[in-house]
């Protein structure tokens, strides 16, 4: 549309800036009249129907009273006559729904009909309404029916917004078509202004300008103008009238050179040095005098890619911001951004090359440290990706294992100590707890497993357990202790770091192998700083300040870049056999207790983990919480609503509770066990609720208990640990937590701390 000259033009620019703005300003007017608009029909259709919900209201008092269906139905059909009804509900005092009608007789009655003709044909009262509101704007009103001083019911009206957005589309394209006429004539009219009065002399002046470029220095403008454009022509007259008697001479050329920043060297053809400034001088670490006369190359390190960018330049071509390196005089190797230029005499005959550079030391430094950040950051994503998984697989085949542990414990109560079958009900048994323990241990990976914090000397814990494992590893490895006395307590839990003891040392022992080696074990105190955190740990978002370190070196095999990478990752070993979830065991419990790991390691030359604590400054009050037990049997009382989603885990918790003399109700999610409850409350003692279920949560499902009756006990189970739970339901005064799989004497415990003294604790003979 535009030749290529007049769209690089100023004229071409200012036309396009101006265009834009009265567009937008078009716009934003468009926008201010149709909000505005829309308030105000929005307004009045609200006014509309509040006006007519009331006189429902009022006429449909005594047929509501007397659930006069049929003249509440006349009512309502006559409501939606009217063109902006969509449709028209009146409920009972209960909230339930007595009579409604969709619009049927206004201009809206195809579009309304074929949306109700889209959804299911059992669909409810609600699901019809819902399915409207998603495909037509609806204005939903409600207004109460009151026989004074009571509310017998009331009316809900919805409204549609068909018309609005008819009327706010009518008035926004006259808006803009209107808008749009009158900046086109505005803009017209401001651009000839502007081109007589700037862009004519601007253009005048840039002609001028290319005149003296090309050597004629004597170029004068002879423009009539005023204001900043006159001032403008007569600063360029007199440049022009200067340029024309002035030389520049050498000396000057010098001096600009030697001032430049940037390092600045001048080639001959034969690539000489020519000439060389102050930056460049200072970098490189030689006198001008040292360098003039060497050949540029003695500049560069040796390499095909900076002979490539120098052949370029001397063949007349530039190269622009290429990175290259230059060699000091003392043999370092400074990195640079490079731009080269050749330089050609008025016979375009070349005579030299120019090149002008910048250090780039720091930057390259900031991209590696960036780099190396990113990666930790990669690192730390994986591994909580990884963790999120292993929470997730342990929850669920805690689940699992709750409904075959669980069985199996009622059936060998119910066998005799002579049953053939007993042997391998127990066999079952075990493997179950196996299988929780290592569930246990994804938990631990995921950084939520369950913690019993005290002060824990790590000295002695560490002689304990070495002691005991001295005839677990290698006979041809040696054990050294190397631990300090007197180590500020950690808070930890202490089966948990026996953990990270063991699973250090037996990998020590392990990467050892065959051949002989020491393994060192070491406790000490360590003021960890961020630097040291940053570089040194495998995650690194402590802060800085004194920790206790365990630390276990071996002589063993060592691990090269790629294993140290992926060692903390479930499921990942360099064996033939095992799980491969040690190590990662080991990181999710460090998590667990606010601490970290560091690791070093060389092919050949061992490997050395360190697990850092946070030391604990003081002593602090240990609580310890016991359950009360006795010689005398035991003997539960009442009814137990239980809710699972899970019909395995609810047949076997049932049958464990009915062993412990409860009744049971159970409910497959948490609507049943709201509806359940509501109907049962005064005979419900308490409520076994399932964290994880679909529809409604345990942690939403126990808020609508205690909304319906703040009595109300919940004891929730979940395959996750207490803390994670206790988080959850902070401030909403949880009863109780049992994480799965439990036992029936686990499960008797909780519910005797719970309930109290409503279970009888001895059964009189």
């Amino acid at each position: 549309m535009f030749n290529t000259k007049f769209r690089k033009s100023i004229g071409f620019q200012f036309l396009s800036v101006m265009s834009i703005v009265l567009f937008l300003g078009t716009l934003v007017l468009s926008l201010v009249i149709a909000i505005n608009e829309w308030s105000v029909l929005r307004k009045s259709i609200t006014i509309s129907g509040q006006s007519l919900a009331s006189f429902i209201a009022k006429l449909g008092q005594e047929p509501l009273i007397i659930k006069d269906g049929v003249q509440l139905d006349a009512i309502v059909n006559d409501a939606n006559k009217d063109e902006d009804v969509v449709y028209t509900v009146i409920h009972d005092e209960q909230g339930n729904p007595m009579t409604s009608q969709y619009a049927s007789v206004n201009y809206r009655s195809p579009r309304l009909m074929a949306i109700l003709s889209e959804l299911p044909r059992n669909s409810g009262l609600h699901d019809i309404i819902d399915g409207i509101k998603k495909r037509e704007m609806v204005i939903e009103l409600t207004v109460p029916i009151m026989i004074e001083p009571r509310q017998v019911g009331s009316v809900t009206i919805g409204m549609s917004g068909y018309r609005i957005r008819q009327q706010i589309a009518k008035t926004v394209l006259f808006i803009i078509g209107l808008n749009m006429v009158v900046a086109l004539v505005l803009g017209i009219a401001l651009f000839l202004a502007a081109k007589k009065l700037i862009l004519d002399p601007l253009a005048e002046l840039a002609h001028a300008a290319t005149a003296i470029a090309g050597g004629n220095l004597s170029t004068h403008v002879d423009i009539r103008t005023t204001g900043e454009v006159k001032m403008l022509v007569d600063s360029f007259n007199q440049m022009s009238a200067d340029l024309n008697k002035t030389t520049v001479s050498k000396e000057y050329v010098d001096n600009i050179i030697k001032s430049t920043i940037d390092t600045l060297i001048v080639v001959s053809p034969a690539g000489i040095i020519e000439r060389a400034n102050s930056a460049a001088c200072a970098l490189l670490g030689r006198g001008e005098t040292e360098l003039i006369g060497r050949p540029f190359e003695i500049l560069l390190e040796d390499n095909a890619f900076n002979k490539h960018n120098m052949h370029e330049v001397f063949s007349g071509h530039s190269v622009q911001h290429v990175e290259m390196t230059y060699v000091t005089k003392d043999g370092r190797h400074v990195p640079m951004l490079v731009s080269g230029s050749a330089m050609f005499g008025s016979d375009n005959r070349l005579f030299g090359a120019v090149f002008a550079a910048t250090e780039i030391t720091e930057r390259k430094r900031a991209e590696e440290e960036r780099f190396e950040l990113e990666r930790r950051l990669q690192q730390a994503q994986k591994l909580e990706s990884l963790g999120v998984l292993a929470g997730g697989i342990a929850h669920d085949f805690n689940n699992l294992l709750m409904a075959i542990l669980g069985h199996a414990e009622l059936a060998l109560d119910n066998l005799s100590p002579t049953a053939p079958a007993r042997d391998n009900l127990q066999q079952i048994q075990k493997a179950s707890i196996r299988a929780a323990d290592l569930c246990r241990q994804m938990l631990a990976y995921s950084g939520k497993g369950q913690v019993v914090v005290k002060r824990v000397d790590l000295r002695k814990l560490v002689e304990e357990i070495t002691y005991l494992l001295k005839t677990s590893i290698s006979k041809k490895a040696v054990l050294n202790l190397n631990l300090q006395a007197d180590l500020p307590a950690i808070e930890a839990d202490a089966s948990q770091i026996r953990q990270i003891v063991m699973n250090l040392i037996i990998n020590a022992s392990e990467a050892i192998g065959e051949n002989s080696g020491v393994i060192t074990v070491s406790t000490g105190v360590i003021d960890c700083s961020d630097d040291f955190l940053q570089e040194s740990c495998v995650e690194n978002d402590l802060a800085s300040g004194l920790y206790v370190y365990l630390e276990v070196a071996d002589t063993g095999c060592g691990m090269d870049a790629e294993t140290q990478r992926r060692i903390f990752e479930p499921f990942f070993t360099t064996k033939f056999t095992g799980r491969g979830l040690g190590l990662s065991a080991v990181l999710g419990i460090m998590r667990a207790h606010k601490g970290t790991l560091s690791l070093q390691s060389e092919p050949g030359r061992g490997s050395t983990f360190k697990a850092i604590f946070p030391a604990v400054p003081a002593p602090q009050e240990e609580e310890q919480r016991t359950i009360a037990s006795g010689d005398a049997p035991w003997r539960g009382r009442g009814t137990v609503l239980l809710v699972d989603d899970e019909e395995i885990v609810r047949t076997a918790c049932g049958k464990m509770l009915e062993s412990l003399g409860y009744s049971v109700i159970t409910a497959v999610d948490g609507r049943e066990a709201l509806d359940i409850y509501r109907e049962r409350s005064d005979t419900i003692d308490l409520v076994l609720l399932d964290m994880t279920m679909p529809h409604m949560d345990g942690m939403e499902t126990s808020r609508e208990l205690r909304r319906h009756d703040p009595k109300a006990r919940v004891i929730i189970s979940s395959g996750y640990t207490v803390q994670d739970i206790e988080s959850r339901f902070a401030g909403t005064g949880l009863d109780g937590f049992i994480q799965k799989p439990f036992t029936v004497k686990g499960l008797q415990a909780e519910l005797d701390r719970v309930l109290g003294d409503t279970n009888d604790l001895s059964v009189s003979s």
